[in-house]
């Protein structure tokens, strides 16, 4: 990297992540400390005050992290906080200079978009996601992501469900859709007003942060099925008692959460746990269950078998891909 280069800096953080342990060797993956850059762009919503907490867990993952505000964003969450959260200046508009505030970004649109590896837009308020759609570039934001290939964007809109359910919106994204941007949601649930409940809520910032480092890591397990089992087995006796064991399952979330982030299709089968599996895997709670849905089916038989035990019946061993994946134990 040139010397002077106003985006030097070196891989932030360096401190255990709870949920995203592995994330912290993505650099050391990809080769270069300065490769895991996320630029985290936000609209104008109430969901805003997550994209905060999806800032800090990516700084902690170890990715830099710059941010860039619409006008109506700042409405909601300060420059002040992103600048506190990421230790980086925060691009809140086209003319604006920074003076003499060092939490304001100075430099343009483009330099900004020729630095961001990965584009994260949230949350993607309806009115973002049109002006996206449009090609329009009347603020900061939107000027920067035109300057960014949409196969770079990861999009998780929030909006009222009424909003979220009109056909503008709907076409505006399957035209994104169509073009390479990847859409995380939206979640469904209780909206700002209490009285709407539907599809229309942001995702969490946990499932924001891991979509914007699986993006940026390798991909070596693309068209591969992986078959992950976790947590305790329950073996019963009788309607009343069942034999069992005290497995928390989370070595198991581990190894499918690092499979799918490096492309592959994940299932996991997992027993009665109190920790949350991760987002973007097929979860089950048991071949038996799996077998029963009409749903659902049994993975290919081309899926490594990721546990100490046995596989069950319907899993073939002869069409197994992969080694490393099969010696694995799932606690």
């Amino acid at each position: 990297m040139r010397r002077g280069d106003p985006w030097r800096g070196r891989l932030a953080g360096g401190g255990h992540v709870r949920k995203l342990p592995e994330k912290l060797e993505l650099a050391r993956w990809i080769g270069h400390a300065w490769a895991v850059r996320v630029l985290l762009c936000v609209g104008g919503g109430i969901a805003a005050f997550k994209a905060c907490e999806a800032a800090r867990l990516l700084v902690k993952a170890g990715a830099e992290v710059r941010c860039a505000l619409t006008p109506a964003a700042q409405r909601f969450v300060t420059p002040l906080t992103f600048h506190a959260l990421t230790g980086n200046a925060v691009a809140t508009g086209l003319w604006d200079g920074g003076g003499s505030d060092p939490t304001i970004l100075a430099a343009g649109h483009v330099s900004l978009a020729d630095w961001a590896g990965v584009a994260v837009i949230a949350p993607a308020t309806a009115d973002l996601l049109a002006k996206l759609r449009a090609g329009l570039a009347d603020d900061v934001v939107t000027a920067t992501l035109l300057a960014i290939e949409p196969r770079l964007w990861i999009a998780a809109p929030a909006m009222n469900e009424r909003m979220w359910r009109s056909p503008a919106t709907q076409e505006n994204v399957r035209a994104l859709a169509e073009r390479g941007v990847r859409f995380l949601g939206p979640a469904e649930g209780e909206m700002a007003e209490r009285s709407h409940v539907g599809p229309g809520r942001m995702v969490e910032a946990q499932e924001i942060a891991s979509a914007a480092l699986r993006a940026l890591g390798p991909r070596d397990l693309e068209g591969i099925a992986v078959l992950v089992t976790a947590g305790p087995t329950r073996e019963a006796l009788d309607p009343v008692r069942y034999l069992s064991n005290p497995s928390s399952g989370r070595m198991g979330f581990a190894v499918a959460e690092a499979a799918r982030d490096r492309g592959a299709e994940v299932t996991l089968i997992a027993g009665p746990t109190e920790v949350a599996p991760p987002a973007g895997v097929r979860v089950q709670g048991s071949p038996r269950r799996m077998r029963r849905g009409g749903s659902h089916s049994p993975p290919s038989t081309s899926a490594p078998w990721c546990s100490s035990s046995p596989p069950p019946s319907w899993w073939s061993a002869s069409g197994r891909v992969g080694t490393s994946a099969a010696s694995s134990t799932s606690r």
